[in-house]
């Protein structure tokens, strides 16, 4: 019996001694090694802890930390991201680093935006770069409530998002949501815009809309103030703006040369079919067709005709005859007749 119960006191003991040991860094403090663990969205306190143990191999035992993770209250609390740990570091170390997130190594990924693209193509561009989800990003495109209370009243005004995210190149961490994207892209151009109207946001609609137009119609910046002469000059004159942009906008994709049954498309849209300005931007203007837009061109043309060259040009008219005979010499010298 004696010996029993010393064969069961050593027992104890040992089992208590391995426990123990399972609670300790596996190195000892100040030899250990660094290590980025990678935490993704979603996992629970028992996944984290068996990447730990069993993937990452910082922690001796996957019960041990989710035992400490528990105790300490950060079991509810772990943040995704990457963060760097030691081989010597106490489990309540550990547990508490990935709490702290975001993480000290988020990934990013550059992304460039191109002048002109629709919501629709940005929203692509975002997707090929593995930056939020399709649905994520259609449930805030046309309903704006959810834009910071600081913005500008005025942005909230736009029937969706078209115009207001900003071309340009932009750093993203990977983890970043859709509204977090598309946030820091409004205040891009809100910073543009801002800048170019001394921070005056009351006509900003309008004026977007006709830099869209701007720039979807436009290839050489130095004719960008001239072409939104152009526009406005007709709708002085109650003309329609006939913009080809504005179809290209309807039809969804970009078209070498329209068909007559592309203009008959009734929508608000249709600058063929309706006049003055359409409801809101047809794709994203860049700084210098917002600025062309704000500060258009003194002129007298009401026509414009591409040069169907390379230059990307075009011809300025002011009558309908001159554009008509502008068009047919373009054609007829690129072969076209």
């Amino acid at each position: 019996m004696k010996k029993f119960l010393v064969f069961l006191l050593l027992v104890i003991i040992g089992l208590g001694a391995y426990a123990f040991s399972q609670f300790q860094p596996l190195d000892a403090e100040g030899q250990g090694a660094e290590q980025v663990v990678k935490i993704e969205s979603g996992a629970t306190a028992a996944s984290i802890a068996k990447q730990l143990a069993e993937v990452d191999h910082v922690i001796r035992n996957e019960f041990a930390f989710r035992w400490v993770a528990k105790q300490t209250g950060t079991d509810s609390h772990f943040k995704p991201g990457k963060f760097k740990v030691r081989t010597d570091m106490q489990l309540e170390e550990i547990a508490e680093t990935l709490t702290t997130g975001p993480g000290v190594l988020r990934e990013t990924v550059r992304v460039t935006i191109p002048e002109g693209y629709t919501t629709k193509e940005i929203v692509a561009v975002l997707l090929e770069h593995g930056l939020g989800s399709e649905a994520g990003y259609a449930a805030l495109e046309s309903d704006l409530s959810w834009l910071p209370e600081d913005m500008p009243d005025e942005i909230r005004a736009f029937p969706n998002l078209e115009g207001i995210l900003f071309p340009e190149t932009y750093e993203f961490f990977t983890d970043d949501g859709e509204d977090v994207i598309l946030e820091k892209m409004i205040r891009q151009f809100l910073k543009v815009y801002g800048e170019l109207n001394d921070q005056d946001f009351s006509d900003v609609v309008s004026v977007a809309t006709l830099a869209s137009m701007v720039q979807g119609e436009g290839k050489v910046a130095d004719e960008f103030p001239v072409i939104a002469s152009v526009f406005q000059n007709r709708i002085a004159v109650d003309m329609p703006l006939q913009s080809c942009a504005t179809i290209q906008y309807l039809l969804g994709e970009r078209k070498e040369r329209l068909l007559n049954a592309d203009l008959e498309i009734d929508s608000p849209y249709n600058t063929y079919m309706y006049p003055g300005f359409p409801p809101g931007p047809v794709g994203s203007p860049g700084e210098t067709a917002l600025e062309a837009a704000l500060r258009p061109a003194e002129s007298d043309y009401l026509f414009f005709t591409s040069n169907l060259d390379d230059t990307g040009t075009h011809t300025f008219t002011k009558t309908y005859e001159e554009h008509l005979d502008a068009t047919h010499k373009a054609r007829e010298k690129a072969g076209k007749q």
